[in-house]
Parts: C-alpha cells; sequence; structure tokens
C-alpha cells in the first residue's frame, strides 16, 4: 500500500494504512518489543493527520 500511496496519493489509501495500523496495534497477540511498537504508534499519528490532511 505504501507504494502505491507514494505514486498516487489519495484519501482511500491514506485512511487504509490508517486502519491496519490501528488493527495491527489493538490486535492482543501483537506484543512486539517497547521501541518497536513506539515505532509504530509514530507511524500511526503520521497516517492520522496525513488522513486529517486529505479531507480539508
Amino acid at each position: 500500500m505504501l507504494i502505491r500511496y507514494t505514486r498516487a496519493p489519495s484519501r482511500w489509501l491514506a485512511e487504509a494504512i490508517r486502519e491496519s495500523l490501528e488493527a495491527l496495534l489493538a490486535h492482543p497477540e501483537f506484543r512486539p518489543p517497547w521501541p518497536e511498537r513506539c515505532a509504530y504508534r509514530q507511524l500511526l499519528m503520521h497516517w492520522r493527520s496525513r488522513c486529517l490532511c486529505l479531507t480539508s
């Protein structure tokens, strides 16, 4: 999805990436080390902001 987004940015793709990250972080069996979890949360914040930018 990331490669498709870099070629043709769209709100639909940004929302799909955001939803995927949210689902991953919410999954009860997803327990990476804290630095890795923080990196995923930072990615989620980035994609949430991209979604906001694309809707306004």
